[in-house]
């Protein structure tokens, strides 16, 4: 509000981002009106869906090589936890790859 001044249309779509972030189970309601909880982050194990996440995630930035770590705390793959390793996911998905570079960077890549 303090950037769009007091409009209803602000008020509404606030709301809407609460209750999707509450659908979402990255929000938790409490018993008192509008006070909510931080869920924590949902962690991913699934190789097939982590592949397709990572995908997105660099089709959505344009660039096409990202650094491992960076990518994986990047805020486009808010509000999930990836526990595998490269390896695991750039096998489940013939569209990125995964490369190394140096001792130990490793980079991810569309093909």
């Amino acid at each position: 509000m303090e950037t769009y001044g007091e409009r209803s249309t602000v008020v509404r779509a606030s709301q809407r981002i609460l209750r999707s972030f509450s659908d979402w189970h990255v929000l938790e309601e409490m018993p008192e009106k509008g006070v909510y909880r931080a869920s924590g982050v949902q962690r991913l194990e699934d190789p097939e869906l982590i592949a397709w996440l990572i995908e997105a995630s660099l089709l959505s930035s344009g660039q096409e090589t990202r650094v491992l770590p960076t990518l994986l705390s990047s805020p486009s793959l808010f509000p999930f936890d990836i526990s595998l390793s490269g390896k695991e996911f750039s096998d489940s998905n013939s569209r990125i790859a995964l490369y190394r570079q140096g001792r130990n960077e490793e980079l991810v890549s569309l093909r």
